[in-house]
């Protein structure tokens, strides 16, 4: 379908306000990760100092088996290339203008 110029600035300013949508919620849970793991070196920190049974240490072991299997998930998470693939097209005309009345700042990308 071929739209007319203002058309086609709508068109493409609806599919970036539901991309800000859409990398908002993985910003989201991407953060929500990170402090997760955060919280867990913390406890993992406190625990390895403690004197633990046998029992209690391979419980220990086994939740820190869990918690890097659940990072190297998340390390492999699709948000990164979202977030860039997003901060690119949003410095690109029209979307640019979308995003500069939506006052929306560039997705961080996080270290993997």
């Amino acid at each position: 379908a071929k739209y007319t110029p203002a058309e086609e600035l709508s068109r493409q300013a609806r599919q970036a306000a539901a991309g800000v949508h859409q990398q908002t919620d993985l910003l989201a849970k991407s953060q929500a990760a990170q402090a997760a793991g955060e919280l867990f070196d913390a406890l993992d920190a406190c625990l390895s100092q403690l004197e633990l049974a046998e029992q209690d240490a391979a419980y220990c072991q086994s939740l820190r088996a869990q918690m890097n299997a659940a990072r190297d998930t998340a390390s492999r998470d699709p948000y990164n290339q979202a977030a860039q693939a997003y901060n690119e097209m949003a410095q690109q005309f029209p979307a640019s203008l979308a995003a500069g009345l939506l006052q929306t700042a560039e997705l961080p990308v996080f270290a993997q």
